[in-house]
């Protein structure tokens, strides 16, 4: 595994293997568990894999990421100890 800092906290973790034909991105926030915090995560987690500001409805987005053979995009969140992931 590659590890490359881009900047201060952000770290790019690039792992190759032949295991999978998938490419997987990953991407993982970490801040403070607060009740504001979490639930401002949450709804932006569910509003990103729907649609953005280039894709503004649920068609369009989906229509693109068919196009890019068939991209999925999923979110998670979860508590982490004291943080929120």
């Amino acid at each position: 595994m590659r590890k490359i800092q881009l900047n201060h906290g952000v770290c790019l973790h690039i792992e190759n293997t032949n295991k999978f034909k998938d490419v997987t991105v990953s991407v993982r926030f970490l801040t403070p568990f607060t009740k504001e915090c979490t639930t401002l995560r949450s709804l932006l987690g569910m509003m990103l894999v729907d649609r953005t500001s280039t894709y503004d409805t649920k068609l369009k987005l989906q229509k693109q990421l068919d196009y890019l053979y068939g991209a999925n995009l999923y979110y998670k969140v979860t508590g982490y100890g004291k943080g929120h992931v």
